[in-house]
């Protein structure tokens, strides 16, 4: 069902790795599902001239998403 959506899904599991996508992740953000899988969702929207601030605010939501049980998050356009 999440794949037809047009908003971008990333589902991780209880370490907050990446256990799947939908479609319209991969068209916002460029990255395949190979290159996703396993990986930290945080990790994907940092690159070498992300702002610090924004690095901050990533972690602060990590630590957040990672001490609730169900989370919704909405980013948009902040794939590097």
């Amino acid at each position: 069902m999440g794949s037809h959506f047009s908003d971008a899904i990333v589902v991780t599991d209880a370490d907050g790795l990446i256990e799947w996508t939908n479609h319209a992740f991969h068209m916002l953000c460029g990255y395949s599902k190979k290159e996703v899988l396993g990986s930290r969702f945080g990790d994907l929207l940092q690159g070498e001239n992300t702002n610090p601030e924004t690095v901050r605010a990533l972690r602060d939501l990590g630590h957040t998403l990672s001490t609730k049980h169900s989370n919704q998050f909405q980013a948009r356009d902040h794939c590097p």
